[in-house]
This record gives C-alpha cells, structure tokens and sequence, in this order.
C-alpha cells in the first residue's frame, strides 16, 4: 500500500498482472498488464499527478523491463510504452521512495539508478557479487545494499559515492529515523564448532556530519595558517 496525497492505494496481484485500488472507495481503478506473453509484473508505481503507471514486468526473452502505462479503469483497454532499460531476467530492482527513479542490480554487484525515463542518473560499484536486498532512507537521499553471498552491507548516498561497509551474515537492521544501524557478526576462529555471534551497533555518519568532524579537527591547523585557503574554504 502507499498514499499519494490524502488518498490510500493498494495493489493487489492478479495472476500476472496488478491491480491498483483505491483503500477509500474500495473499488478497483486500474489494471497493470505485464509487457507481452510469458511474462509477470513484479511491482508498479503509481503517479498520480500524471495519471501514468510505472511497471517493473519480468519477460521470459526481453528480461526484467521498465515501462509505462497511462491509467486506465479495468474494463478499458489499455497501452504501454517501453522504456529502453532492460535487464538480465531475475535481477534485483527497487523504486526509490515518491517514484522518482529505480534501482537495478546486476549479477556482477554493479547497482545503478535510473529515472522513470530511463535516464542513467547514477552508478554505484562497490560490491563483487550479486545484491539481494536495497533499501532506500525515508528521503531517497541514502540507500542501503546488502550481498548475502560476499555478507556485506554497504551505505551509499543517492549519487553513487560509498558512506560506509559493514559486515554482517544477515541483513542488518536500520532505525527508522536512518541514525543507527545492527549488524550480525561471527567468528568461527573463536569456536570453530559453535561460531560465536555478535551483535554490533553503528551510528551512521553521513558526509555531512563526516566533513564538520573533519574540519573541527583541522581547526587549529587554519588558525596557525599550515593549509590553504582552499581546504579553509572548503569548511566556511
């Protein structure tokens, strides 16, 4: 479910397709088809003010697809566009909060985020191996990737650029507010035949609360004039 508004939608899975409903009126408002035969809608986005419908359909041939469909009552026909990003059948993908773009991730660990247009926006190389989940913050502007395969969690900011790493043998939990993060850490060194489990605590620290902490300990290296205008200017 989400809201667009004061209004409450829902999907609801149709055999291959979805169907978006309106919580209020419990009634049924539209229908997302998957982009051709052999195919099924993993997730759809609903923008309202456009009245446009983004879908997410996994292909037998055409792999996973981006494309879009105007809105449209159940019992009316329906159209839509492709968009030209495709990817390999079974990767990863995810919708960044308000529908402002998607998330795909290759079997490689390459993750990149596109506009509903099919832009590229941003590439985020970090990972060796394939990404099994992908959070975003409340805002879009952090995202959160966890690898089962490597047991790593990596922290990113919407550009691309790597915040943090931590290692973890499950997905690590995230405070609400995107302040704090548990991971779930083993040593079999310690034990070899009862791994010892830890739990750990980290604050997040985003880039910028990393640059003030970096310029207040720089502090007194700009009163005494040992660096340049450049880095003073930098934590003006």
């Amino acid at each position: 479910s989400f809201q667009s508004g004061d209004a409450l939608y829902f999907w609801v899975r149709q055999g291959p397709g979805l169907t978006l409903w309106d919580a209020a009126q419990r009634e049924p408002i539209a229908n997302i088809y998957p982009l051709g035969m052999n195919a099924q809608v993993l997730e759809a986005w609903y923008d309202e003010p456009n009245q446009t419908i983004f879908a997410i359909s996994d292909h037998v041939e055409l792999g996973a697809t981006l494309y879009s469909q105007p809105l449209a009552q159940p019992e009316n026909d329906y159209e839509y566009t492709a968009t030209a990003l495709q990817y390999d059948r079974g990767a990863s993908w995810a919708f960044l909060p308000g529908g402002e773009g998607v998330v795909f991730c290759k079997f490689n660990g390459e993750l990149q985020l596109w506009s509903l247009g099919g832009e590229l926006l941003a590439s985020f190389v970090g990972h060796e191996a394939v990404v099994d989940t992908v959070r975003f913050s409340p805002d879009g502007n952090q995202i959160l990737t966890y690898s089962q395969q490597e047991a790593r969690a990596m922290l990113w900011d919407s550009r691309g650029r790597a915040i943090a790493q931590y290692n973890s043998v499950a997905l690590p939990a995230i405070d609400a507010d995107w302040q704090n993060i548990i991971t779930l850490d083993q040593h079999p060194e310690l034990h070899p035949n009862l791994p010892v489990t830890q739990l750990k605590l980290w604050s997040i620290d985003r880039l910028d609360t990393l640059l003030e902490k970096a310029c207040s300990r720089l502090q007194p290296y700009f009163d005494q004039e040992y660096l340049d205008d450049r880095m003073s200017a930098t934590c003006d």
